[in-house]
C-alpha cells in the first residue's frame, strides 16, 4: 500500500491509497465483481436505486448498483468476498495515518456501522456534485485492463482536487465532502461488456443503537 494524505487544506483533508489490495485479494473480489456484473448491468437502473436526484428532483447520477448489505445477512456476510476483505481499511496503520493527518478523525472513529455498495460505469455514466449521508466514505476503484474508458474521475470541490481514476486506488474522505465523477466515455465495441469503472463503496455511520 502507498499512502498518500492530502492535508494543503486541513479542513477538507483526504487519504489516498494506491495498490490498496494485494494480488490474492484483487483476485477475490474480481470473483464477486463478475458475478453481479451480468446481473446488475443488465437491470433497470431505477430497480437499482440508481438515479440520484437533486432537491429539484433532477437526476444527478448514470450508474447501476448493488447493495452488499440487502444481499447478505448478518450471518451470511462471509459469503462475500468484498464483505469479507473490507476490514483491511481498518487496519490500526490506516487509523494511525488518519489520526496524524486529519482532522476530522475523530468523526470516523467514533463510527459503529458500515454499509456496502457496488457500482458500475459505462460509458456515459457519471455521478453530479453531491453529499452522503454518513459519517464517513470510502471508495475503491477497479477496472480491466488494459483501460478501455477514458473520464470516470473523482472530483472534490473544497480542496480543488481531480484524482484521477485507478485501478485499485482508494479515497477516503469525511462524507460531508461535496465529490462527483466525471462523464464515462468508451469506444462503441467496448460498451456494455463489463469493460468500465466499478466502485465498492463503504459507507461508515454511527449508530446509536449499538454499544
Amino acid at each position: 500500500m502507498k499512502f498518500q494524505p492530502f492535508t494543503e487544506n486541513p479542513a477538507y483533508a483526504f487519504l489516498l491509497i494506491d495498490e490498496f489490495y494485494d494480488k490474492k485479494e484483487e483476485k477475490s473480489i474480481w470473483q464477486e465483481l463478475e458475478f453481479y456484473s451480468g446481473k446488475y448491468m443488465d437491470a433497470d437502473q431505477d430497480t437499482t436505486g440508481a438515479r440520484a436526484v437533486d432537491a429539484d428532483g433532477k437526476c444527478i447520477n448514470s450508474s447501476y448498483r448493488v447493495y452488499l448489505d440487502q444481499v447478505y445477512t448478518p450471518t451470511s456476510r462471509h459469503f462475500s468476498n468484498i464483505l469479507s476483505l473490507h476490514g483491511k481499511i481498518l487496519d490500526k496503520s490506516i487509523l494511525k495515518v488518519v489520526r496524524e493527518n486529519m482532522p476530522m478523525a475523530p468523526l470516523w472513529e467514533m463510527t459503529n456501522g458500515h454499509f456496502t455498495q457496488i457500482s458500475y460505469y459505462d460509458s456515459g455514466d457519471f455521478y453530479g456534485s453531491h453529499v452522503d449521508n454518513f459519517n464517513w466514505t470510502a471508495v475503491i476503484w477497479f477496472f480491466k485492463k488494459p483501460k478501455r474508458f477514458t473520464g470516470g474521475d473523482f472530483i472534490l470541490p473544497a480542496p480543488n482536487k481531480k484524482i484521477e481514476c485507478k485501478h485499485n486506488r482508494l479515497v477516503m474522505f469525511p462524507s460531508y465532502y461535496f465529490h462527483s465523477v466525471t462523464p464515462i466515455t468508451m469506444e462503441k465495441k467496448y460498451k456494455n461488456k463489463g469493460l468500465g469503472r466499478y466502485t465498492l463503496t463503504h459507507f461508515y455511520f454511527k449508530n446509536h443503537f449499538r454499544k
